[in-house]
């Protein structure tokens, strides 16, 4: 005899299966299990539900105590929310308490929400705990926002910026740095008036393959950053993944062929410096031969 776990995942499994009215009959079924149980069969059978039972969905979602379980089903939701309900789910991540799992719903609700709620959803960020969770969510939110809401967004992006000399973890910098300088990176590509401070934040990762990216793909708008993301990778200590970072250059920026030959050249380790050497050629058969 099944369980109420192997039941829900038995309904679960079936859901894409099941004619409609059946569906409907599993989503009152799920509401009487357990938070757990009661996510796994909603989710299974979102996508299966009509629009006109979305909202039956949505209620069924909100008496989920769990937050947890409550998040991955309105994340689920996210894309079927008629416009009506879209405010009520982001009240329903406000009050969810654990912070990654709230940023989960606002990042999945961020390009869904009305211009009116744009101000609180900047505001929902700013309460976050983590810089990196924060700009996950101004990342979710930068093709929404106005150049009125760009002050709030990097007061957002700003808040809580801790100096170094407080932090114990190495990694916690890195995190802290690394994500305000992709956030920046994302708002300078909106708003060209912010590329200034993006380099600046990438002034404090520099050395790092994460600058490298970053300055990558700010030479795709602004050809001037290209130079210094050449520099970049050329800052890299070990030989291998200074290669890598010219070599992914080089691709994208074909000028960067030269660097990226040096590069390769310059690896100490002969198997993997014909292995470089190679992978080049493949890339550039016109330029270099097999």
């Amino acid at each position: 005899m099944l369980g109420s776990e192997g039941y829900s995942r038995l309904l679960a499994s079936l859901a894409n299966k099941l004619p409609i009215h059946l569906v409907t009959q599993a989503i009152d079924v799920a509401q009487v299990m357990k938070d757990e149980d009661r996510a796994t069969v909603l989710v299974a059978s979102i996508n299966k539900l009509p629009t006109e039972l979305i909202p039956k969905a949505f209620d069924a979602a909100q008496v989920i105590t769990n937050g947890a379980h409550r998040a991955t089903v309105l994340v689920a939701l996210a894309d079927k929310l008629p416009i009506e309900l879209i405010p009520k789910a982001f009240d329903a991540a406000q009050v969810i308490t654990n912070g990654a799992d709230r940023v989960r719903v606002l990042v999945a609700l961020a390009d869904k929400l009305p211009i009116e709620l744009l101000p609180q959803a900047l505001n929902a960020a700013e309460t976050v705990e983590t810089s990196r969770d924060r700009s996950e969510i101004l990342i979710a939110l930068t093709s929404r926002l106005s150049i009125e809401l760009l002050p709030q967004a990097l007061n957002v992006l700003n808040a809580n910026l801790i100096t170094t000399y407080w932090y114990i973890h190495i990694n916690d910098y890195i995190y802290n740095y690394d994500s305000r300088a992709r956030t920046l990176a994302v708002l300078a590509k909106k708003f060209p008036e912010v590329l200034p401070q993006a380099i600046d934040a990438i002034q404090a990762i520099r050395g790092s393959e994460n600058s490298v990216e970053i300055l990558s793909s700010l030479a795709n708008e602004f050809p001037k950053v290209l130079p210094q993301a050449i520099d970049a990778a050329q800052e890299i200590g070990n030989e291998e993944k200074r290669f890598e970072a010219l070599a992914a250059l080089a691709k994208k920026f074909p000028d960067v062929l030269p660097q990226a030959i040096d590069a390769a050249q310059e690896i100490g380790n002969e198997e993997k410096r014909f292995e470089a050497l190679a992978a080049l050629a493949k890339k550039f058969p016109d330029v270099l031969p097999q």
